[in-house]
């Protein structure tokens, strides 16, 4: 399986949904409990898909946060300029 370092880029939706009764018993939650869905491919430098993870959480217990920032963007605490590929 290729490293982190090989899959320079990943899509990963998110939805909310219901827990299925068996991800309520892993998640120890009631079943139809709100639970939030990730779904992520990661890409290799070619751009072909190398990784594929579907994952449930708790909604009960967990927070989404978003960073956004443009491209080319001066980070705070950060002197330099990221690339696209996010080397810097």
């Amino acid at each position: 399986m290729p490293s982190a370092t090989d899959m320079p880029w990943a899509s990963e939706p998110v939805e909310v949904g219901k827990a299925s009764p068996e991800d309520a018993r892993l998640l120890r939650i009631a079943p139809r409990s709100p639970v939030f869905l990730f779904t992520r491919t990661s890409f290799l430098e070619n751009g072909k898909p190398a990784e594929y993870v579907k994952s449930t959480y708790r909604g009960d217990r967990y927070r989404i946060v978003y960073r956004l920032n443009r491209l080319n963007a001066v980070l705070p605490g950060s002197s330099a300029n990221l690339a696209p590929t996010g080397r810097r």
